[in-house]
């Protein structure tokens, strides 16, 4: 039987048993990630496209896309989730502001929708999938990732770097399931919806 080796012994760190009294959190790479989307200077650009607020006062349109994505980013999928961003000092002060709170996020992804657009929807007996018409929030989102991706393309030709790779589509495409898990679809079946994304890829030769 081999010798019991202290734990100590197995790894070049000190286990420091004091509680730490700086800011510290779980979510310190969502950093890099609000770090990315504010050098590509997306909050300016949705700030310029989507005039979404009625008053001055509040969370900007550039500070509520970042919680949404930031949100997405952390496995949220419904604005209550949005409890997995509160009560983080060291986030809070990497962002500039505290995240919104649940009834805010909701109001600000409701400005998305228009009702009158929804109602031209047929039934589905007549038709299982349908593409909405553009709210006009949307289309100015889609300004947004429009010049977004120009940007990535100047920053890699800036660099000498030829952009190869494209995304072209991404869906949800159905797998049927019978576990007790798997969700009602738009097909009438049970099943899985994994979102899947197709690229192109393209050379000079």
């Amino acid at each position: 039987m081999s010798a019991r080796i202290p734990l100590l012994k197995k790894t070049p760190f000190v286990l420091d048993p004091r509680p730490l009294t700086e800011a510290s959190s779980p979510h310190a790479g969502l950093l890099a990630t609000s770090r990315a989307y504010r050098s590509l200077g997306v909050p300016e650009l949705i700030e310029a496209q989507m005039k979404l607020r009625k008053r001055q006062r509040g969370y900007s349109e550039g500070q509520m896309s970042e919680t949404v994505i930031l949100l997405q980013t952390v496995g949220g999928d419904c604005p209550e989730d949005i409890h997995l961003l509160a009560n983080d000092p060291c986030l809070e002060r990497g962002l500039g502001y505290q995240p919104p709170k649940v009834t805010a996020v909701r109001e600000f992804l409701e400005l998305f929708h228009d009702e009158e657009i929804a109602a031209q929807r047929p039934s589905r007996e007549i038709q299982k999938s349908f593409i909405f018409p553009s709210t006009k929030p949307i289309a100015a989102l889609q300004e947004v990732q429009a010049h977004t991706v120009r940007r990535i393309a100047r920053r890699y030709e800036a660099q000498g770097q030829a952009q190869r790779i494209a995304t072209v589509d991404q869906d949800a495409t159905i797998i049927e399931s019978h576990k007790a898990a798997a969700l009602p679809h738009y097909d009438g079946g049970r099943g899985y919806q994994p979102m899947q994304r197709f690229q192109f890829e393209y050379s000079s030769c």
